[in-house]
């Protein structure tokens, strides 16, 4: 592991590395730039998380949808997106590949 005094040696640009979750809360960069944002989910209830640094005046705060269960979707992209029909989704149900 190289030293911090050997880091500053360097020639490239080095700085503390910052956590965004502190052990108290989150880091006072993610609270100052209105970052945390409140996430409600079906499968959990309400959390809370880190939403986009990117801020642009005049626009609404993005809205953040909550992840998805594992398989939650499955069925959409395959039917919806890949065409696949009922019965091969069945297929590969029933062979424990979806």
């Amino acid at each position: 592991m190289v030293s911090h005094f050997r880091m500053e040696l360097a020639p490239q640009p080095v700085g503390e590395q910052r956590k965004i979750k502190e052990p108290d809360g989150y880091a006072p960069q993610v609270l100052s730039r209105s970052m945390e944002v409140e996430i409600d989910s079906p499968h959990v209830g309400k959390t809370r998380d880190v939403g986009s640094p990117i801020k642009v005046s005049g626009l609404d705060q993005v809205r953040y949808g909550y992840p998805p269960a594992l398989g939650e979707h499955t069925e959409h992209v395959l039917k919806d997106l890949l065409g696949y029909s009922a019965d091969k989704i069945d297929v590969l149900e029933n062979q424990n590949v979806v």
